[in-house]
């Protein structure tokens, strides 16, 4: 695997995907994305605890259509991306994990909860940049 100059982190939001992707390519062009969809993970964890199994169809469709989207992103900004992961799980868990697993220059944080971007960014001993976009 290609080493990653960025890491891009991102949730279930897909209408920052577009500007997200765009700005963290204006800082690096070997860039490494990560959706987290972790209100699917707490979704399937809620319907365990309470009895009621989730859809076998929740996770496969949900990362279908993060797939989809990434796909028509790419497409417009005509960008090869090294490495696309998308996880069901929290981010304090999948965040860690990937960044030592690529080890990027910088990790770049597009989430809709500030407060957890910057916990986020400060647990990881890696430059980090938060960006506010309009709509996360």
């Amino acid at each position: 695997m290609e080493k990653c100059n960025a890491l891009l982190i991102l949730e279930n939001n897909t209408d920052v995907y577009e500007t997200a992707i765009n700005y963290s390519l204006a800082i690096s062009n070997n860039l490494c994305i990560l959706v987290v969809l972790e209100d699917i993970y707490m979704l399937e964890k809620a319907s365990t605890s309470l009895g009621l199994p989730s859809s076998p169809e929740l996770v496969p469709k949900a990362k279908e259509k993060i797939k989809k989207k990434l796909d028509i992103v790419k497409s417009k900004l005509k960008s090869d991306l090294i490495l696309e992961e998308i996880v069901v799980d929290k981010l304090e868990k999948a965040v860690p994990e990937l960044v030592d697993k690529i080890d990027p220059k910088v990790v770049i944080f597009a989430l809709s909860d500030l407060y957890k971007s910057a916990k986020l960014a400060h647990q990881l001993e890696k430059n980090s940049l938060i960006i506010k976009l309009r709509g996360g």
